[in-house]
């Protein structure tokens, strides 16, 4: 069954790209240029991943993945940036439950990172609740 990624980034130029080399490697892409595009998207759209950037316009991606996460919980999210404070970036992510991968990339490693996202298991965002909560998983 081909997965489903949303990319949400207020770049026209990385979403093409970026999604140009995901149809390639056999995933079905959606874009999106702003937060509320991509909720409007997922209301009608199964969505896999978000691809979204650490910084969009009018919202961090941080406050973005919170908006998706409050309507998605279970959502997977993987965070690009270009920015030059990766450490601060990446122990962000580590305590909000998301992936993050750096700028620049090639085609090959984003394709690694998004298969590497899809197919991790214990890291899943709803995994510690429902073992606390006693539900399966």
């Amino acid at each position: 069954m081909e997965q489903t990624i949303l990319i949400v980034d207020a770049e026209p130029v990385v979403r093409s790209v970026v999604s140009k080399i995901l149809e390639k490697a056999g995933f079905s892409v959606l874009q999106s240029g702003t937060v509320q595009q991509g909720l409007e998207v997922m209301k009608t759209s199964h969505v896999d991943l978000l691809l979204t950037n650490v910084n969009l316009p009018g919202m961090s991606g941080a406050e973005a993945m919170k908006v998706f996460r409050s309507a998605y919980p279970d959502l997977r999210v993987l965070m690009i940036s270009g920015l030059p404070d990766t450490e601060v970036i990446q122990r962000w992510a580590g305590e909000n439950h998301f992936q993050f991968f750096p700028k620049p990339f090639t085609a090959g490693t984003l394709v690694q990172k998004v298969h590497d996202v899809l197919q991790e298991r214990s890291r899943e965002p709803g995994a510690s609740k429902k073992a606390e909560s006693g539900r399966p998983g």
